[in-house]
């Protein structure tokens, strides 16, 4: 396999509940368009802000970042944080993935689908990665690229 550095990343869902400190839970998708690959990844975290106390997010569009050095899809997890501030369909987000086998990589912005809610926050947690790569052409919904 050959290691790449243009990748896409996509929130498929994400959930929150909030006073205050809340916990996150968001599941992403990172497809390595240079080797038709796609590994599915949920991360659990904690957060700070205001808002509703519960919030819900939809399937978002892709989001197209670069890395420093080639990688592999499989070698993202590790730390993550976020920042968002979000009014339904409308948001402005920035996710930060610091993989253990790598430099950290920004993708701003991270646009995201609709949010059922309202609110402003930041967080941070961990990023794990669900399976082994899949060929991305063959993934099923809610995981498929076209």
């Amino acid at each position: 396999m050959i290691r790449s550095t243009q990748f896409r990343v996509r929130l498929i869902g994400g959930s929150s509940i909030s006073i205050g400190f809340g916990v996150e839970a968001m599941s992403i998708d990172i497809w390595d368009v240079t080797n038709d690959l796609l590994c599915p990844y949920e991360f659990r975290g904690f957060s700070y802000g205001a808002g509703t106390p519960i919030a819900v997010s939809l399937r978002g569009p892709w989001n197209d970042f670069r890395t420093r050095v080639p990688m592999g899809c499989a070698e993202f997890g590790g730390l993550a944080r976020f920042a968002t501030v979000f009014v339904m369909d409308k948001s402005v987000n920035a996710l930060i993935i610091e993989p253990l086998q790598g430099f950290p990589v920004e993708v701003a912005p991270f646009e995201t689908g609709w949010t059922l809610g309202f609110g402003i926050g930041a967080g941070g947690g961990t990023l794990v990665r669900l399976f082994p790569p899949i060929r991305a052409s063959e993934a099923w919904w809610p995981h498929n690229v076209n």
